[in-house]
């Protein structure tokens, strides 16, 4: 094959290729426009009028397994919380460090309102702590899922808000998810907060990760509550419930052997028809996820797995896309330069090759500046996306293959026996 002949085969290959990353991430803009403009805020709740009778009391339920990290903090923060009907529960799950101890200082650090038998006063800024101390997990339940169910037991709140220990709540963050929520009528709402990005693995990983659990269950259609195509979606570190819609769906003990209990309550809820919302928090919630990679493995390969309805060709279809994304810089490189060089010689080819080249890299680095920008993460981060595709790729590859072998998830010291479905 003379060597000109196989330049303009490469030059219709890159071109292909710059012309499928152009498509992709047009679109891929298009729905991060849309749930940027669709999705509300968080911020939208302050503006809420008080509902009628009053603020209504909220019970913070934060199931806590040897959390002496992170549990003084928020404990911290929620006691200064502005809201004005508040009591915190910690349902101390079979601790074996500090968390009980440290618990109990911010009882007896309490102020002697807080401390009455009565229900925290709806005037003034009083946030009530109870602890609840679990010496063991009955055999079917998951740890956290008992804790939680405990924990609601005791609580005594209108609403039920499910948090987890190592999250940062800003001051007005109950006050905002209840204004919201009442206004809008809701049953249901959780919230996407910003993740943690200290670490490595958290700066490149975790973006692409959480983009990929966002385009299986994309924003916008979580929250339709009165359109078809629904796609119910939540997120287990702030689910806040009226009480009678989380009895309506069998409180924790109906969803006891979940291995995500947050996609099992949305899925739920919707069946039962209650109205759902899924929030952008922003700065006002921020999370951490994992501590390390191979948490980070283990913890997203059970997302991946549920958030895939346990499909093999589903989790396989999304290794092969992260690879071609992955792969989209190299080729958007070698198709500018490859139309540099013949532009002289072959002025169509050329010209076609670099305006392609351009338009994809421009449209992606507008993609994903938002979709980083929606994360709390600056632009500088996007060099890290292709690293961030081949991690993930391989999260998926594991997931598909635990399915496939019937490896089973082991998980906060439980495991799940997971068979694929059929779709």
């Amino acid at each position: 094959m003379p060597f000109s002949t196989l330049i303009v085969a490469l030059g219709w290959l890159l071109g292909l290729w710059c012309a499928a990353l152009l498509v992709y991430w047009s679109m891929a803009l298009w729905f991060i426009r849309l749930a940027n403009r669709s999705m509300p805020r968080i911020r939208a709740g302050l503006e809420a009028p008080e509902p009628q009778g009053g603020w209504p009391l909220v019970s913070i339920i934060i199931p806590a397994h040897n959390e002496e990290q992170f549990i003084g903090h928020v404990l911290t923060m929620l006691r200064n919380s502005r809201y004005p009907a508040l009591e915190i529960i910690i349902a101390a799950d079979r601790c074996t460090d500090r968390s009980v101890e440290i618990v109990r200082r911010h009882i007896e650090e309490q102020s002697p309102d807080a401390k009455a038998p009565s229900l925290p006063s709806r005037g003034g800024n009083i946030a009530a702590i109870n602890l609840v101390e679990i010496a063991d997990c009955p055999e079917g339940w998951s740890g956290k899922c008992h804790a939680s169910w405990r924990g609601a037991q005791a609580a005594r709140g209108d609403w039920l808000l499910f948090a987890d220990a190592d999250t940062t709540f800003h001051a007005d963050l109950v006050h905002a998810a209840v204004g919201l929520a009442s206004r809008h009528r809701l049953d249901f709402l959780s919230l996407l907060g910003t993740l943690s990005s200290a670490r490595p693995f958290e700066r490149t990983a975790q973006p692409v990760a959480a983009m990929s659990l966002m385009k299986m269950y994309p924003i916008h259609r979580a929250n339709r509550n009165d359109r078809p195509g629904r796609r119910p979606f939540a997120n287990g570190q702030f689910m806040l419930f009226r009480r009678a819609a989380y009895q309506a769906v069998g409180t924790h003990e109906k969803i006891r052997n979940a291995i995500l209990e947050d996609l099992r309550f949305a899925r739920r809820l919707d069946f039962l028809g209650h109205r759902m919302g899924l929030v952008l928090a922003e700065d006002m919630f921020k999370v951490r996820m994992y501590e390390s990679m191979e948490e980070f493995d283990r913890g997203w390969r059970r997302i991946f797995i549920e958030a895939a309805n346990r499909n093999i060709p589903r989790l396989l279809s999304h290794v092969w896309r992260l690879r071609f994304l992955a792969a989209g810089p190299a080729a958007q490189v070698a198709a500018l330069a490859l139309g540099a060089a013949v532009v002289a010689r072959d002025a169509p080819l050329g010209w076609s090759l670099i305006s392609l080249a351009c338009a994809s890299m421009l449209v992606q680095a507008l993609a994903l500046s938002r979709a980083y920008a929606m994360q709390g993460l600056p632009w500088r981060a996007l060099w890290r996306f292709p690293l961030g595709c081949v991690q993930t790729a391989r999260v998926f590859r594991h997931a598909a293959a635990d399915l496939r072998h019937e490896r089973g998830i082991e998980w906060a010291a439980m495991r799940y026996h997971v068979r694929e479905k059929a779709e």
